[in-house]
């Protein structure tokens, strides 16, 4: 193929691979659409395959863009029907990604001969030991934005609950045994390039074999959504904290109402918690018998604007994550001018800059408590430096846009085919 009539005469053929997309969501979901979207906007022929979930989401808001858009291919998903998957909720939720997984090969492959694809792009999950089935069609290979080589700390997995066995076998699987269990080895090996959201992840990948990593961020932000006009009352006679996201044991919410119950008693602190999960009707409980209910509210999940709406009338983010690959919900809040609470680990200690939030150790969980009670009584009193974090996350969510990250995905793109760039990016 003569690489330079590709960047001269026609867009680059994109496939790629988004088990998890929907407009006007977050995370994973959103990633699935907007990476696709991204680079069909900048001129290029996208081709997406994806879960049939959100078909009529898609469908919809695919036909109300105006301009390039992505073409849409749906892949059924299997129900799983091992035994595993019949006791294990969580479980059966791998296992029908990995059996979806498997069942877009053959369309990859049939799409490939009538399209002739330039590369290949694995968008969704977004976690390395997933692994890919995308990297067989014979054209270069790119995996990520991705996570997954992240672990949560062992002194913290009594956090888990219930999971508690799952995720040890799942730290043990990610430590010891990526080389041998499930594609991870293979993808990192026969990957032109891994994208890593994580210095864990990383790691990982290039302990996997991966000769090609890059750090690369896994959310986006749209220019709409960054704030131009920061309206809240700082000086407010309390400080207002906001949580967003699914109610996991590995989302650390216990931890954020421990430290609420201790910081309640210093200071005027109320906290909002956005979403809902397999762990909401616990952490009510919780709350109640640490005696927290009057500083809180539980919304439930609520539509995307009013997520940020509610970020526009608070003064933190609280993420304590006990693993995490990054968090669309930290560059959410950065775009929105609200400062970040989180721990120093995984990808919030890579994604949120030094200015932009505090990030305090991860030793145990009753240090962990501690340390964001003691953040959040002294953002209570320090507004200025609540003001600072703003105006520097702020700075940070403007480097993020969709548009920035696909002008350097470009990039990556014609780096790896050997092309040039009609411009001066650079991955």
């Amino acid at each position: 193929m003569n690489h330079t009539s590709i960047q001269t005469n026609r867009p680059l053929r994109i496939l790629m691979s988004a088990y998890s997309c929907a407009p006007d969501r977050g995370s994973e979901l959103a990633n699935g659409w907007n990476w696709p979207l991204a680079m069909a906007r900048r001129g290029h022929d996208v081709t997406v395959l994806t879960s049939p979930r959100f078909r009529d989401e898609i469908t919809e808001a695919r036909n109300r863009l105006v301009g390039p858009r992505p073409r849409i291919e749906f892949v059924d998903e299997v129900e799983p029907r091992d035994l595993l998957s019949t006791f294990s909720p969580q479980q059966r939720v791998f296992n029908r990604y990995f059996l979806w997984q498997r069942g877009i090969v053959e369309p990859a492959h049939a799409l490939h001969v009538t399209t002739e694809f330039d590369l290949a792009h694995h968008i969704s999950w977004g976690s390395l030991p997933g692994g890919s089935h995308l990297d067989g069609i014979g054209v270069p290979f790119i995996f990520g934005p991705t996570g997954g080589g992240q672990t949560a700390p062992w002194r913290f997995i009594t956090c888990f609950g219930r999971s508690a066995p799952l995720e040890i076998a799942r730290t043990i699987t990610t430590r010891r045994l990526a080389r041998w269990v499930g594609r991870a080895r293979t993808v990192a090996q026969g990957a032109s390039m891994i994208l890593a959201a994580n210095e864990e992840t990383a790691e990982l990948a290039r302990r996997l074999g991966c000769e090609r990593v890059t750090f690369f961020q896994d959310t986006g932000v749209h220019s709409s959504v960054i704030s131009q006009d920061i309206g809240r009352e700082w000086d407010a006679s309390e400080l207002r904290v906001v949580w967003v996201g699914r109610m996991f044991p590995r989302k650390g919410v216990g931890l954020a109402l421990k430290a609420l119950a201790q910081a309640a008693r210093r200071a005027s602190i109320r906290m909002t918690l956005i979403g809902d999960g397999p762990d909401y009707a616990k952490l009510k409980n919780m709350a109640t018998s640490l005696g927290i209910d009057p500083y809180l509210e539980w919304t439930g999940v609520i539509p995307w604007p009013d997520v940020i709406n509610a970020l526009d009338r608070a003064h933190l983010l609280i993420f304590p994550s006990l693993r995490e690959s990054g968090g669309a919900q930290l560059l959410e809040a950065m775009a929105r001018g609200v400062p970040i609470l989180t721990l120093d680990h995984h990808g919030m200690r890579d994604q949120v800059p030094a200015g932009g939030g505090i990030k305090v150790p991860v030793r145990n969980p009753e240090q962990v408590a501690a340390a964001l009670a003691d953040a959040m009584v002294e953002l209570f009193h320090d507004r200025a430096r609540l003001c600072a974090m703003s105006a520097d996350g702020l700075r940070y969510a403007r480097e993020q846009t969709w548009d920035a990250k696909a002008a350097r995905m470009e990039a990556i793109y014609h780096q790896l085919l050997g092309i040039p760039m009609a411009n001066d990016a650079h991955p």
